[in-house]
């Protein structure tokens, strides 16, 4: 029997770092942990995407396959929620829609997210950020 499951922080905070990078200029791994990073002040750990990954992806929220592409259904809680910018308030509200419409069952791995994949995404995300420092040291952001 399959245990039933409510959503956690986490899971909210990757749901939202996923759709928002996937709506930026970078829709890659790095653009996620990026944006968990403005979000929460934190470098996402891989356990906490590969985890809420696989979660979101047995809720129908993120496709298997890509399970860091968000399916329509994870846009529209998110946009229902409020999230353009990415707020703690709007992860929560994001949350509650999703414990209410979203089921959640605890079964199998599907998606795993090796640790070297994880730190060379670790690494451009640090690279990204240091560019753009140099960038903003350099006299601005548009040069």
């Amino acid at each position: 029997m399959v245990e039933s499951a409510t959503w956690t922080w986490e899971d909210g905070w990757i749901l939202a770092s996923i759709v928002i990078a996937h709506r930026s200029e970078h829709p890659d791994l790095a653009g996620v942990i990026r944006i968990a990073d403005y979000i929460n002040r934190l470098i996402v750990s891989r356990d906490e995407i590969e985890t809420a990954a696989n979660r979101l992806c047995s809720a129908g929220l993120l496709d298997i396959s890509d399970p860091l592409v968000p399916l329509d259904r994870a846009e529209e809680l998110w946009n229902r929620a409020g999230g353009a910018g990415g707020s703690i308030a709007s992860i929560k509200r994001c949350i509650v829609l999703m414990n209410t419409e979203a089921g959640l069952d605890l079964g199998p791995t599907h998606w795993t997210l090796s640790e070297p994949d994880y730190r060379a995404a670790l690494d451009l995300y640090l690279r990204r950020f240091d560019e753009a420092l140099h960038r903003i040291e350099d006299g601005g952001a548009d040069k």
